[in-house]
């Protein structure tokens, strides 16, 4: 027994000697991650303009002093990324990190098999503290990082989306000022809109003295059935923008073949028949709509499918925004009110090549990204976001209160976004931005007019909480879905060609060149023909590989 023992501690101190050695300190979460400087060549994918000097920003320096690293940018901007990456990754010598955006779940699973990038699930096991909390955080995290082969190939950055009016994305505007010239209340079923909007046509609703120029809804090119399609089938969003498959009970499905779209799809066209439509809906941006509210007679939109005021008004326009309100999801023919919920923004950002130098310290760094500065008293993890205390942000003071106007606020951001500073990095690295980054801030939600312009946050927020977040169901597929080097290329190309025939085919039967009675069947058959089934086959497959029980 005492010769084992005598091994054991001969074995910790020739490991600890070694650490010593190497510089490393072996502790994990202990900083600084190398009493030497240890040199990281660090290529920047996406890199934002507004740094004024990567080399001396404060937030480059925080994490040299921090870990004991000696950071080497190689700056790519957006528009150059794509062709450097494809330049880097093969030519005979890597980085040691790349970070940002530009390679995605799919090319890291292939750079992945072909040995270019470093599997982290040992570096997880030893080193990793923040991920950790990061996986018991955000419980589809874990799974959404693990490759087809059983490998990690990058950290994620994270940004939890329950406070932000972006997590209930498929809203409706209604200006309640013609709701009250047409004598009629808020709508909730489909058919009470339609009788909504037939008045809005018919009464000149705007008060203007014009019966001709009221536009009942409009909406945006892509924006267009977000709302109301929910009354009528389940359609799931992902990043704020409509997506097509989702999973009930583990089964992947489409929804633009269930009868529910159909019948959807004919509500529309009603709509669009009659008028009631703008005829311009596929047509639209947001500066176009703009146009229309602040038109020289008068606001001319009764309703609009967009997420918030600013999407449809200009907000200097303080009187015209406030005749908009948000109205709740339309109640199906069930008589439940249903509206798609946005899951956690969860992305590839950081990445250790094959030819790494210092693979331990260089996830250490990764690691200590991702911690969640609101677990500490100092809050001294906002250093690493906007830069020091009192230049980039500030403590809150009593009184002030959080996005939902309850809880205490923690801090608040005091730099104006989108200006060129020195001293943060305008979150280019990773960052865990859990709910409370949103709550906790202080928010300005007590005045109506903030700078002379509509302050719509208030109105948004209360909204997403109140009017669509009882309603919110969470089918929509994992962002971080991944698919083989054989299976990715295929799901693709299929997904591509059916969602482009899906959106064309959409815009077909809501304007009448094609009709939900005559051409249904064969717009079925269509999707068959390119192998629809195929595709859901190989997401169920992915699906159940990654997410399954």
């Amino acid at each position: 027994m005492k010769k084992v023992l005598l091994t054991v501690l001969i074995l910790c101190l020739l490991f600890s000697i070694t650490a010593m050695a190497d510089g490393l300190n072996p502790a994990a979460n202990t900083f600084p991650a190398s009493d030497e400087p240890v040199r990281l060549t660090v290529m920047m994918l996406g890199a934002r303009p507004e740094v004024i000097d990567w080399d001396t920003n404060y937030v480059t320096r925080y994490w040299e002093d921090k870990m004991g690293i000696d950071i080497v940018w190689d700056i790519v901007p957006s528009a150059t990324m794509n062709e450097k990456l494809a330049v880097t990754m093969a030519g005979e010598k890597l980085p040691d990190v790349i970070i940002g955006g530009g390679i995605s779940k799919d090319m890291a699973v292939a750079y992945g098999a072909q040995g270019l990038l470093l599997p982290l699930n040992d570096l997880i096991d030893e080193w990793g503290v923040n991920v950790h909390y990061f996986w018991d955080y955000e419980p589809i995290a874990k799974r959404s990082m693990y490759a087809p082969d059983g490998n990690i190939y990058f950290l994620t950055g994270y940004a939890n989306a329950e406070y932000s009016h972006n997590s209930m994305p498929a809203k409706m505007l209604i200006n309640t000022r013609w709701l009250e010239n047409v004598g009629m209340e808020m709508p909730s079923t489909p058919e009470e809109l339609y009788e909504v909007l037939k008045a809005f046509k018919e009464q000149d609703a705007n008060g203007n003295g014009d019966p001709n120029d009221e536009i009942p809804l409009s909406g945006a090119a892509g924006r267009i059935g977000a709302y109301i399609m929910e009354a009528f089938t389940y359609q799931p969003f992902v990043d704020v923008a409509k997506d097509y498959y989702y999973q009930e009970d583990g089964e992947v499905m489409a929804c633009f073949t269930q009868e529910g779209w159909r019948e959807g799809m004919a509500y529309l066209a009603r709509l669009y028949e009659e008028e009631l439509l703008d005829k311009e809906c596929f047509l639209n941006t947001s500066a176009s709509l703009k146009m229309l509210t602040g038109a020289e007679g008068g606001n001319r939109i009764g309703a609009a499918e967009m997420y918030a005021h600013s999407a449809i008004v200009d907000l200097s326009l303080v009187d015209v925004c406030r005749e908009f309100s948000f109205i709740e999801p339309l109640k199906n023919a069930d008589g439940e009110r249903v509206t798609a919920g946005n899951q956690a923004n969860i992305r590839p950002a950081f990445f250790l090549t094959k030819d790494c130098s210092n693979p331990e310290v260089a996830f250490r760094w990764g690691d200590a990204m991702l911690e969640n500065p609101f677990e500490s008293e100092d809050l001294h993890g906002l250093n690493a976001w906007w830069g020091p205390e009192g230049e980039g942000w500030r403590r809150a003071t009593e009184g002030e209160y959080g996005l939902d106007g309850v809880t205490p606020a923690v801090y608040k951001r005091i730099f104006a976004w989108g200006e060129p500073n020195n001293f943060n990095l305008h979150e280019s690295l990773l960052r865990f931005a859990g709910r409370e980054m949103t709550l906790l801030q202080v928010t300005d939600i007590q005045e109506e007019v903030v700078n002379g312009k509509y302050n719509q946050t208030p109105v948004y927020t209360s909204a997403t909480q109140n009017l669509y977040r009882p309603y919110a169901v969470y089918k929509s597929l994992p962002t971080m879905l991944m698919f083989t080097e054989d299976e990715v290329a295929t799901a693709s190309q299929l997904a591509a060609t059916i969602n482009s025939y899906v959106n064309e085919s959409f815009t077909k039967f809501v304007t009448g060149v094609w009709s939900t009675e005559t051409d249904w069947d064969s717009y079925l058959a269509e999707l068959e023909q390119m192998q629809l089934s195929a595709l859901l086959e190989m997401y169920q497959t992915a699906y159940a590989r990654q997410f399954g029980e």
